[in-house]
């Protein structure tokens, strides 16, 4: 009875979420479209003084990747004013990084996302750039009320919100790293893929607790794992993490874990009985 329940609470609430996103659309994809000059070079030709990065989705993984976007571009054009909508442990990724010039903390909450929203409209973004390959009301909002010059986005071209779309299939395909994906909305932008660099990195200011650390360690291979994904459904259990740990603990692996918020008591009793190392945050 409870799985049944639990079934039709499920179709509901996609059936409700079809239609929340819907009405959504109609009350949030309005704009007046920009006035786009067509060239070989996006940023320079349509005047981009500024571009607003958003990664409200909290995701460590794609922020790490997401950071050669902000290099590049400064690359390039170091004048260009960076500004960065994120939130949770993905703010730690790049608080530190020089090419980010404003970091905004976005909440779920839907009074700050307007307040957020208003705040960053009185600064005049040239350019927004969004990742979401499928936007949620509030991220409909955010987009509309943030107010910049040119909004762009992922497979967007019936939108009225958006100027400018990349498109998965031409510009990239799903099956390819996610590192081509941003390749290619450097390209949109003007970008000379042969002067790329897709590499990526994490800028930090006080490394010398973090070699303090490694150097404690006496296995040569060492391998970093951040065990939670962004839902329950992309991160590890405790008995697959186990599982994992033992396999890579005798190939002589050593084996470091990273968390975020109060996952510390969950992973605490692996630390004591498999013998690996979590990396506790100061």
């Amino acid at each position: 009875m409870k799985n049944l329940i639990k079934r039709i609470n499920r179709i509901f609430q996609d059936y409700m979420r079809a239609k929340r996103l819907k009405i959504g659309k109609y009350i949030w994809d309005r704009k007046e479209k920009a006035k786009i000059v067509e060239g070989d070079n996006f940023l320079k030709d349509n005047s981009i003084k500024s571009i607003l990065f958003l990664r409200y989705d909290g995701k460590i993984g794609d922020m790490i990747v997401n950071s050669l976007m902000f290099r590049e571009i400064k690359k390039v054009y170091p004048d260009i004013r960076i500004g960065v909508i994120a939130r949770g442990a993905a703010i730690d990724i790049i608080k530190d990084n020089p090419n980010v010039d404003k970091i905004y903390k976005y909440y779920k909450d839907r009074k700050k996302i307007k307040d957020l929203a208003l705040k960053i409209k009185e600064e005049k973004y040239d350019l927004l750039i969004d990742f979401s390959e499928m936007l949620r009301v509030n991220q409909m909002m955010l987009i509309n009320l943030c107010r910049a010059r040119i909004n762009t986005g992922l497979d967007r071209k019936d939108w009225e919100l958006f100027d400018l779309s990349i498109e998965s299939g031409k510009d990239f395909k799903w099956t390819e790293h996610i590192t081509k994906r941003y390749l290619a909305y450097l390209i949109k932008l003007g970008l000379k893929k042969e002067n790329i660099n897709i590499s990526y990195d994490i800028y930090l200011k006080d490394e010398k607790k973090y070699e303090v650390f490694f150097n404690e360690i006496k296995e040569s291979k060492k391998l970093i794992l951040n065990p939670y994904g962004a839902s329950k459904h992309k991160s590890f259990s405790i008995e697959t993490l186990e599982n994992i740990i033992t396999y890579l603990k005798d190939k002589d692996i050593a084996i470091i874990l990273t968390y975020f918020g109060d996952k510390y008591k969950e992973l605490e009793f692996l630390e004591k009985n498999i013998n690996m190392f979590i990396y506790q945050k100061k």
